[in-house]
């Protein structure tokens, strides 16, 4: 199981962010046009990580959370940005396991195709050996 949906469901369970709707990247699940709630979107990236060093074994993966942030057009690109910040304080202080060891955020943008803005953060991750990775994704 991938750390974002370990996060996912703790963000779910914690209630904190209830004005959001959380949803998973790869549950295929339909936002609707136009926007008009707030919508969390989780998601990972896996990369081949190194080997460790005098460890002969598997390698480490090397995972990136995702959590992309949508707004409706109704609000503006400030308010997106305020979300995003609000976003990074709960989920790094949701983070018990304290696997978040980096965070970036992309550009607010405006996309036309939901008709709200969009925000995309990156929370990379502490590296874990390949066999407490057995089964990441769907």
């Amino acid at each position: 199981m991938s750390y974002a949906f370990t996060m996912y469901e703790t963000v779910n369970q914690s209630g904190i962010l209830s004005e959001m709707c959380c949803i998973l990247e790869y549950q295929g699940e339909k936002i609707p046009f136009p926007l008009k709630k707030n919508y969390l979107v989780f998601g990972t990236e896996l990369e081949e990580g190194d080997f460790l060093l005098g460890d002969d074994g598997e390698p480490q993966i090397r995972e990136v959370m995702i959590v992309e942030i949508l707004t409706p057009e109704y609000y503006n690109g400030e308010y997106c940005r305020e979300c995003a910040k609000d976003v990074c304080m709960t989920i790094v202080g949701l983070d018990t396991e304290k696997r978040i060891n980096s965070l970036s955020s992309g550009k607010c943008e405006y996309d036309k195709d939901l008709s709200g803005y969009r925000i995309r953060l990156k929370f990379g991750l502490r590296e874990v050996k390949r066999n407490e990775v057995s089964s990441y994704l769907p």
